[in-house]
């Protein structure tokens, strides 16, 4: 997909079980990606599905940091430190899971700010 002068994807998966895969963007003008990945549409209540979220940090050292926090019904989870924010609402903390690849270079991951069972959470550096 070409993405020159792109800077922002907002994204809406539709209930059931979904899956998105965010890669390296650092070659692109994109800086920004929003995606609710459980929401029942027309409705504020979340799809109580298996969500799997992938995000690759880029081929040099990055300094990742996940911040989020828990709604009445689900939470919202940013990630940042590498070329583009993420950010994912009506996140189910007890079905969804994000997977962070750091790619190349000596990563770190800074998840002190996102709130208890938010998300299930795997990091590869």
């Amino acid at each position: 997909m070409d993405l020159r002068g792109v800077e922002k994807v907002d994204m809406l998966e539709q209930a059931g079980a979904d899956s998105l895969h965010v890669g390296d963007l650092s070659g692109t003008d994109l800086r920004f990606v929003e995606a609710r990945i459980s929401n029942v549409p027309g409705t504020p209540m979340t799809d109580r599905q298996a969500d799997r979220v992938v995000v690759d940090a880029t081929g040099t050292a990055d300094a990742l940091m996940l911040t989020g926090s828990a709604g009445p019904a689900s939470g919202t989870v940013t990630a940042t430190g590498a070329a583009t924010k993420i950010t994912l609402t009506s996140v189910e903390g007890d079905q969804d899971l994000l997977t962070i690849n750091g790619l190349d270079g000596d990563d770190s991951l800074d998840a002190s700010g996102l709130a208890p069972g938010i998300i299930g959470l795997t990091f590869n550096e």
